[in-house]
């Protein structure tokens, strides 16, 4: 059994099942789609700041620190040459009035523990698409 599959429910969209889960996805209107759901790169975007966030509110409970108010917003930086291709993220993390001071850094290295993050930056990766024929 395949680890994720995706089917085409109709128009642009894509309905991802994935460990007894379904993402849906959908195209903006101007890309021939009906905004019905997130685009894919915004899924993409989601899961950067979801997976540092998760570690930043661990971290957070490990230490019994306030987390309920902590926003974190995450800006992609377009490459100079290619206004369509990202080359950095940057993720601030908006803490409430009183966070204690010595717990930023070391929250903050906690965030950089995040799988996701860790895979793009640390690993090379390839995406290898091939094609499979039905068969009978």
């Amino acid at each position: 059994m395949a680890f994720l599959e995706l089917t085409f429910p109709g128009g642009h969209k894509t309905k991802s099942s994935l460990r007894g889960f379904e993402i849906v996805t959908d195209y903006p209107k101007y890309l021939g789609g009906d905004e019905s759901a997130p685009a894919p790169w915004h899924i993409f975007l989601a899961s950067l700041a979801s997976c540092q966030g998760i570690h930043i509110r661990n971290y957070c409970a490990e230490y019994n620190l306030p987390y309920e108010k902590i926003k974190i917003t995450l800006e992609p930086i377009a490459s100079a040459n290619d206004p369509d291709w990202f080359t950095d993220f940057n993720l601030e993390v908006h803490l409430p009035e009183g966070f204690p001071e010595e717990h930023i850094e070391p929250m903050l290295a906690a965030a950089k523990s995040c799988r996701v993050v860790k895979h793009l930056c640390v690993h090379p990766v390839r995406v290898n698409t091939t094609a499979v024929m039905a068969r009978g």
